[in-house]
């Protein structure tokens, strides 16, 4: 099964170094819940983790060429992901150094409280959807996005399939995701009723 899933890819690789659009949809559909949950365990930004996804496809469209080249493609890809979180983050850095020199100069207070307070309410968002994943899904994260062990590390670590922890992380990625966009849900809806009343 698993040389299959890997023949696969690698055909899929192939079209789209051809330019075939929807070998490009089909392994956007693979990789885009993983891709997330990666993006997502580096900057515990919601909306920037969503963003560095389409960074990340878009990347990998535009270097299509190189696909037949690459023998890892797993580890070639995630490594752009990483190299766009990081990138992002340090802009973050950046654009929040300028503003409190700028305001400093200025003589206007530091807003910073306000940032601090907005990336703090998402990092508990985030913690909140990974603790209600079932205790497995919950652990496989955990090890995945915060130790930064692999599919073969962690299945020997708990003595499981490759496939199995592959499935684990899919079914939590996609409860993080369901959680996350249902707190969304219910915010907007109590702030239409708030700005109403």
């Amino acid at each position: 099964m698993q040389q299959n899933t890997t023949y696969n890819e690698r055909e899929l690789l192939h079209r789209l170094a051809g330019g075939d659009e929807s070998a490009f949809r089909q392994l956007y559909d693979h990789h885009k819940d993983e891709v997330y949950a990666f993006a997502l365990g580096i900057t515990r930004l919601v909306p920037l983790a969503e963003e560095i996804v389409q960074d990340s496809f878009m990347k990998l469209w535009q270097h299509r060429d190189e696909l037949p080249e690459i023998l890892k493609f797993e580890n070639w890809f995630f490594t752009i992901t990483r190299n766009l979180c990081y990138t992002a983050l340090r802009k973050i850095a950046l654009d929040r150094k300028a503003k409190t020199a700028h305001e400093l100069q200025t003589g206007q207070q530091v807003a910073t409280a306000e940032d601090i307070l907005i990336t703090r309410e998402n990092r508990d968002l985030v913690n909140a959807a990974i603790n209600q994943l079932p205790e497995q899904q919950r652990r496989i994260y955990k090890l995945s996005r915060e130790a930064g062990l692999t599919y073969e590390e962690i299945a020997a670590e708990l003595n499981i399939s490759r496939n199995t922890v592959k499935e684990h992380l899919r079914r939590a990625v996609t409860g993080i995701r369901t959680y996350l966009e249902m707190r969304l849900a219910i915010a907007t809806i109590l702030l239409s009723f708030l700005l109403k009343n």
